[in-house]
């Protein structure tokens, strides 16, 4: 995938620890789940993906999906776009911390 070696990890990880208002194991799982997310990607790191193969690969309940998705929209790391209903996935674009 293009672009992943500009990404810094690290960075993200930060700003997911800065939503203290969210407990720290929720923050530790957004994380991971965020970084699994680049496996669904395309070279642009958008992700059409439909939200019951996302959370059935990642092995989460629909409900939790959504509450870590919010997470992580909250932590600036993913933009979620326009959902289409039926069987159109909801386009969702990864947002790399960048290596400053």
């Amino acid at each position: 995938m293009a672009g992943t070696g500009a990404i810094d990890f690290r960075a993200a990880r930060r700003q997911v620890e800065s939503l203290g208002e969210v407990a720290p194991e929720v923050r530790q799982r957004v994380f991971a789940i965020w970084v699994g997310l680049f496996d669904f990607a395309d070279d642009e790191l958008r992700i059409e993906v439909p939200a019951r193969v996302l959370s059935e690969t990642l092995g989460l309940s629909r409900v939790t999906w959504t509450e870590y998705r919010s997470v992580m929209v909250a932590a600036g790391l993913l933009r979620v776009g326009v959902g289409m209903r039926g069987p159109h996935a909801q386009v969702l674009e990864l947002v790399p911390a960048q290596i400053r």
